[in-house]
């Protein structure tokens, strides 16, 4: 008996050792088409080219069976991680499970009236809890406040996850008496912190590879066939089991959704906790890939709330530039997910604005370096506090520009002028917002006369345009010059962003111009240029209905060189801080991995074009090519996404007295493509010279001088009157060159449009100088025929 005894406790050992002994994990690269024959998810990959797995090196063999081809990228991945971590620490100086549950411990012992005592909501099948706390302001009383959920780490791998939410949990407490933005949330918000959802797999990995880099993923269900695990992210009721693509059926893959819709304890947690609170928005963090991902993931068809998923995408991601888009559509199809169900399942709660942030890059993979994880965890933290923030009121900036209704009425801000600065607000919450707006001028000589105005009640995804005089400097600000004015916006519940406007002051004076109303304004087009009006990539052009784009109607083809040569244009010698702007939106193959792979470039040459050189943006390029593009090799491109019409502005003094050719050139990559590059409203200007504009605006007030008609057509009455002198004044008829067409001497002339030699002159802007005694004042004239 006492030998069955052994024996039996032998093989319980044996068997026991075996389940915690880890597989070694390939990653392996796989050409893109085989995605339904490989047994685990996507880790990375770069559409219709390739894609990363991790996957056992037991399971090569699968796939050699399967005859897939593959490369094995890692041949041992917890190894790599290792070797990059710290062995002196537990788990390579990343979190231990312990630990996470005593950072809960910690936040509620410092901050017991704003933490909730740490409570489980459920336990794996080892028994390890599901911890959560609460941060609000009276932490022990359900309020009616908006909730939000944070959590992460329901895949056991992605160790960034926890870190990002307790450090975002931390960042709210130790901020309340430094910042105005923590010490709202913890006030009008109750946000629910869960920082590990897989405590099981967590532990597991902790277990195996004590000094980091263990690369389990799902949970620790025994399965009963020798295989352990089910794809917790898979396990939800929304759509389970929806097809064998976005989730899988066989117990052995990463990917294995169960043995029924909800059958893990850990879902069913989930699940119950969230049914038993309101949450409005949540987070639920994974790694990796640089991505902020939204419903849905278990179908191409777009929620109805897709419009608003992706203009709050668009602020999530402006901290850190992550791509932002429907799951399905933006890496790879799955159901059974959490955000489908958050979203999609209303039967036990209201629809849930979610999100999952993939975070990190290839080269931080699971396991990232310890000098990666303060980065990691900062450019996240934006979009945390926009979680927080729309499950109640939320007002954005959306742009800001010159009213053309005000001062002259010009649509530009001038030197001496008072303007008014038109400022467009978004409420991207849930609940109706009341705003106001502070300006802050951040460029010397540029003053506020409005510093702070209300904006009115915005409803829920509404939009409202508040507007701001300013008044410039023409001693300090010269024609040309950009300014720049910063902005809080101030929710009246206690909430502020902040944003901020540039602009160039000045009318500029325009050289030549094309908005391509009329037709496609004499340009020569080569590869996948075409004129007309878009009905893919933007929704419309930028103004009017016309521009040009790398095809219209469509994506722009691989392997392509697309060049759009401008007519030559002469850049007068006297003109002062000429320009070539242009409007343009943008949709290129996304960067992987550091890699450009399709972009856009402007290109110059001054020699009727034997030799080019790329111009450079004033706010510069998004990157360099890589060497495999063949056309653009090395050169700065704009490339990804332009998020929206962009105003894209080039320094051409250099070329003042010269003749120049623009062209505008895109080179893509043997693979994958997008929407492409979309052009419109190309302008050539130039500013008029600080000697000859001073004090066009501003006029002393002791002088009066009056224009009428102006705008005229065959004449015009100038009448100037000063009250210190009888002296007659010099009034000298500029054109926009420089040069002088017409003088008279007198307080009350008559001017017909002619120059000296009696010769019409043609339609455009004239400048017409009052000189008198050290006053000079200069005023705008338009001539039409």
């Amino acid at each position: 008996m006492f030998k069955k005894i052994t024996i039996f406790a032998f093989l319980l050992l044996s068997f026991i050792a075996l389940a915690n002994t880890p597989d070694i994990y390939c990653q392996i690269r796989v050409p893109w088409g085989y995605e339904d024959k490989v047994p685990a998810e996507v880790i990375s990959s770069r559409p219709g080219v390739w894609a990363d797995y991790a996957i056992p090196e037991s399971g090569l063999a699968l796939l050699r069976a399967r005859v897939v081809p593959f490369e094995v990228i890692i041949p041992d991945m917890s190894e790599f991680y290792a070797s990059r971590l710290d062995e002196r620490l537990d788990m390579g100086g990343w979190r231990t499970y312990e630990m996470i549950l005593a950072a809960l411990d910690s936040l509620h012992d410092r901050y017991p009236a704003y933490v909730s005592e740490p409570e489980s909501i459920g336990v794996g099948c080892d028994g390890h809890k599901i911890v959560c706390v609460k941060v609000s302001d009276n932490v022990e009383t359900d309020e009616d406040e908006p909730e939000v959920l944070i959590a992460g780490g329901i895949h056991a791998r992605e160790v960034i996850a926890p870190e990002v939410v307790l450090s975002f949990a931390q960042w709210l407490l130790d901020s309340m008496t430094s910042s105005k933005i923590a010490l709202h949330m913890v006030e009008k918000r109750e946000i629910w912190i869960i920082p590990l959802l897989n405590p099981d797999g967590y532990f597991y990995n902790q277990e195996t590879n004590p000094t980091g880099g263990g690369m389990w993923r799902k949970n620790r269900r025994d399965n009963g066939d020798g295989t352990w695990g089910v794809d917790l992210n898979r396990n939800f009721t929304y759509m389970w089991g929806y097809d064998d693509f976005g989730s899988s059926s066989d117990p052995s893959d990463e990917t294995y959704r169960g043995s029924f819709a909800g059958s893990e304890l850990e879902t069913q947690a989930i699940m119950d906790f969230v049914d038993s609170r309101e949450f409005r928005s949540s987070m639920s963090f994974h790694s990796y890939s640089n991505y902020y991902l939204f419903p849905f993931g278990w179908t191409y068809d777009l929620p109805i709330h897709n419009d608003w998923f992706l203009r709050v995408g668009y602020r999530y991601a402006r901290g850190n530039g992550y791509i932002y888009g429907p799951s399905a559509s933006t890496i790879y199809v799955s159901n059974g997910d959490t955000d489908d169900w958050l979203y999609g399942d209303t039967t036990g709660h209201s629809w849930i604005f979610c999100c999952t942030p993939e975070v990190g890059g290839d080269g931080d993979g699971f396991w990232p370096a310890l000098s990666r994880k303060d980065q990691l965890v900062s450019e996240n933290m934006l979009s945390c506090k926009v979680c927080c923030q729309i499950a109640g009121s939320a007002p954005f900036m959306v742009q800001a520009w010159v009213d053309p209704l005000y001062g002259d009425s010009s649509g530009y801000a001038d030197p001496g002028e008072r303007s008014r600065i038109l400022v467009e607000i978004e409420n991207l919450g849930f609940d109706p917002s009341t705003a106001y707006i502070k300006a802050f001028s951040a460029t010397s000589g540029l003053d506020m006369i409005d510093d702070s105005v209300f904006v009115g009640a915005i409803a829920s995804q509404g939009y409202d345009t508040v507007g701001f005089v300013i008044e410039i400097d023409e001693t300090r600000i010269l024609p040309g010059d950009y300014v720049k004015i910063k902005f809080e916006i101030c929710d009246t519940s206690g909430y502020s962003t902040y944003d901020s406007t540039s602009f160039a002051c000045g009318t500029p004076m325009i050289i030549s111009e094309w908005d391509f109303e009329a037709g496609a304004g004499s340009l020569a087009a080569t590869g996948d240029w075409q004129w007309g009006a878009p009905t893919s990539g933007p929704e419309a052009a930028f103004s009017g209905d016309f521009l040009w784009a790398t095809k219209i109607a469509d994506d722009y083809t691989n392997n392509t060189l697309s060049e759009l040569l401008l007519p030559d244009v002469a850049i007068p010698s006297s003109s002062y801080k000429p320009r070539f702007s242009l409007k343009h939106w943008y949709s290129f193959e996304a960067p992987s991995g550091g890699d450009i792979y399709d972009g856009a470039t402007v290109m110059i040459s001054d020699d009727g074009g034997l030799s080019w050189s790329i111009l450079s943006s004033v706010e510069g390029y998004d990157g360099v090519a890589y060497d495999h593009n063949p056309y653009l090799d090395g050169d700065s491109v704009f490339t990804g996404s332009s998020v929206g019409w962009r105003t894209e502005t080039f320094d051409i003094e250099p070329y003042a007295g010269s003749t120049i050719l623009i062209k505008l050139v895109i080179g893509s990559d043997p693979y994958v493509s997008a929407s492409g590059w979309y052009v419109d409203d190309i302008k050539f200007i130039y500013y008029l010279d600080p000697g000859l504009a001073a004090g066009a605006y501003r006029i002393p007030d002791n002088v009066n001088i009056d224009i009428y008609p102006n705008p005229f057509n065959s004449a015009c009455r100038i009448f100037f009157h000063s009250k210190d002198s009888i002296f007659l004044p010099k009034i000298e008829i500029f054109d926009l060159d420089g040069r002088i067409v017409r003088e008279f001497e007198g307080c009350d002339i008559i001017w017909d449009g002619r120059d000296r030699m009696k010769n019409e002159l043609p339609t455009g802007v004239y400048l017409a100088r009052f000189t008198h005694g050290n006053i000079f004042v200069t005023r705008k004239l338009l001539l039409v025929k």
